[in-house]
């Protein structure tokens, strides 16, 4: 549950940004201007997704090293 909504967090903000940066007026809207932007959204899900486990493997190794040294 966690990985997904900071999956789709990631992905909003990067939607969003992207269509407000090519200026998005729901008028106007193209094929080509939801496709870039579901792209982009997509790029950013991916790198969101990325961090978030190597955040999570960060932590899950800190947390050895002190258990480790609790039993020492």
């Amino acid at each position: 549950m966690q990985n997904s909504v900071f999956t789709v967090l990631s992905a909003t903000i990067g939607g969003l940004s992207k269509a407000f940066a090519i200026g998005f007026v729901p008028a106007s809207i193209t094929l080509t201007q939801i496709n870039e932007v579901a792209v982009y959204a997509a790029i950013s899900a991916t790198i969101g997704y990325t961090l978030k486990l190597i955040f999570d493997w960060v932590k899950l190794t800190i947390k050895r090293k002190i258990n480790k040294r609790k039993k020492s």
